[in-house]
């Protein structure tokens, strides 16, 4: 509808309690296959669960749960992410489908805040469950959730629309005392020290604004005391952070968060594209992809850009581009690309989507059914493709601690593989660790080109199966 549509007072509608659980159900049947993951996407779950197998959940709360200015903006300072993390690693070995259920009853929460907003500023409840079934299904929230360290993108998201909702109910709500603005600046905070990107949260209160103007402008006075309480614990975040920042632009071409305004033009590309074609899972094997596909996955999400301009007028298409672009601000000027990246922005995307698959005509109806269902088949295929990745992992690690066990637990291993095996799986696996089992202090060598192993040393093999295996002494 258009946004002038939306402007009404009295157009919001309570949510109902079985359309939340009609969205739980989806969720749970539609994400299933990355609750059953047997194994973990990168080595980051795996060196968090080293720590606290050797030193215990008192270290790690420590280690990793303190504010520090950080030798540049992109070494993570997201203590209460990284808490979370830690509760992970209890039943990390043991019962992984915990772990990975944490993670879809995050991105289910943050799809029920969704229906909750939506329906907050004046979108019908038909719409309100499009978003959220479509943003839990969508390929820009596949790796977050199916990727148990990535939380922090969910996270951060989470706390940004909690504190959205407090500051739109106080600005709404002329009684609210400045007490009101306490959890504001709390909520907010929170965000930002779950992940760097919730600096951008702030920027949301735009969305109010532009809903409901006369309603909002009426109490500027109450908007911009919101503003501030959410604003000013950030501004002195950054303000500790600002060393870090600072020499985040001149880091080492190597470092893979090196900030340069050279990535932009690129990066831009990648994350516009990155929707509509359903052949790329991770964002960094895009280039590996032919260049008229990716052009093709552009051009569609322009025509859908250009769908909402026609359909609802230029200012939504503004909201629109400002809304996915926004949160990707602090990542455009870095070299790696991540999928996860895209969460926050989802949002609009599923927004779009759900008010083009709705709408009154039936072409418009039509050709936005079509998008939602190239969006969901890409989330279906990118689930499949983690789920792989964890399988693969799994039998791995199931395979090198097996070995490592039956060959006396010695303290140097080293690695080749056959060819096809999926070698970059073994090396997420061991990169930044000496951890085998209950075995720590073992030395990982990878990449060991014509080295025979020392006598001792454990000699393994991996195959295409993704099981390691002993390679016999010379």
């Amino acid at each position: 509808m258009p946004i002038e549509d939306l402007q009404r007072h009295g157009a919001r509608h309570p949510p109902r309690k079985h359309d939340i659980l009609i969205l739980v159900l989806i969720g749970v049947l539609g994400l299933i296959t990355l609750i059953a993951n047997p194994g973990y996407f990168s080595h980051d779950e795996w060196q968090k669960f080293d720590h606290y197998i050797n030193h215990g959940f008192k270290s790690y709360a420590l280690a990793y749960g303190q504010i520090s200015a950080g030798s540049g903006f992109g070494t993570p300072v997201r203590p209460l992410a990284f808490l979370v993390q830690g509760i992970h690693s209890l039943v990390f070995q043991s019962h992984p489908f915990l772990v990975h259920l944490i993670s879809v009853a995050n991105t289910l929460a943050v799809a029920i805040a969704l229906y909750a907003g939506c329906l907050r500023f004046g979108l019908t409840r038909r719409n309100a469950m499009w978003c959220a079934v479509l943003f839990m299904l969508n390929p820009m929230t596949t790796l977050a959730t199916g990727w148990p360290a990535a939380l922090m993108d969910q996270m951060y998201v989470s706390f940004g629309l909690l504190t959205l909702y407090l500051a739109d109910r106080y600005i709404r709500d002329e009684q609210a005392s400045y007490l009101s603005l306490l959890p504001i600046a709390i909520c907010g905070m929170a965000a930002v020290l779950s992940k760097e990107t919730g600096i951008i949260f702030p920027a949301t209160l735009l969305l109010p604004m532009a809903l409901t103007p006369q309603l909002v402008l009426r109490r500027w006075r109450r908007l911009l005391v919101a503003g501030a309480a959410w604003s000013l614990p950030i501004l002195g975040y950054l303000l500790f952070r600002a060393t870090a920042i600072q020499s985040s632009f001149h880091a080492s071409q190597s470092d893979p968060y090196a900030a340069s305004l050279s990535y932009i033009a690129d990066n831009l590309f990648v994350y516009w594209q990155y929707p509509f074609h359903p052949l790329i899972g991770e964002a960094v094997v895009w280039q590996s992809k032919p260049l008229w596909s990716l052009w093709v996955a552009f051009g569609v999400h322009c025509l859908l850009l250009a769908m909402v301009t026609v359909v609802f007028r230029w200012r939504a298409a503004l909201l629109y581009l400002f809304f996915y672009l926004v949160f990707l601000l602090p990542v455009l000027f870095i070299p790696q690309k991540g999928s996860h990246y895209l969460f926050a922005s989802a949002i609009p995307l599923s927004v779009a989507l759900a008010c083009l698959a709705t709408h009154a005509k039936a072409a418009v109806r039509a050709l936005g059914i079509v998008l939602a269902l190239v969006l969901v088949y890409h989330g279906l295929r990118f689930q499949g493709e983690i789920y792989k990745v964890g399988r693969c992992m799994d039998r791995i690690a199931i395979t090198l601690e097996a070995s490592h066990l039956a060959a006396g637990a010695p303290k140097d291993v080293y690695f080749s593989t056959e060819k096809f095996a999926p070698k970059h799986l073994l090396l997420r696996l061991i990169t930044g660790r000496d951890q085998i089992g209950e075995h720590s202090g073992v030395n990982l060598h990878a990449n060991e080109v014509g080295q025979a192993p020392p006598q001792g040393a454990l000699a393994l093999k991996l195959n295409k199966q993704c099981l390691l295996t002993p390679v016999p002494a010379q």
